[in-house]
């Protein structure tokens, strides 16, 4: 088991109650309802954002392109105004 000590192999019985006991008395093993809902709430808070922040990257991604299409479109026109304005003049 990784999350415990090397030092916790080699408690007793009595030594393993005694540090429930002391995990109990200081609040450390002990997460109260109240503490898993906030959290829980909080977590759903980020993930909320996370998704509304990925929804305007899209978005963002979209108008980028169609913008990039519109620029290249606009450029052979004016290419093109250019290239006639060119052959039409002596």
């Amino acid at each position: 088991m990784d999350f415990l000590p090397q030092w916790a192999s080699d408690l007793s019985g009595w030594g393993v109650v005694a540090v429930m006991v002391v995990m109990l008395l200081t609040g450390r093993g002990l997460a109260t309802r109240r503490e898993v809902d906030a959290e829980k709430a909080r977590a759903d808070t980020w993930q909320d954002a996370w998704r509304t922040e990925h929804a305007r990257n899209a978005e963002k991604d979209a108008q980028m392109t169609e913008l990039l299409e519109i620029g290249r479109t606009s450029a052979k026109v004016l290419e093109a105004i250019q290239a006639a304005r060119k052959e039409g003049s002596p």
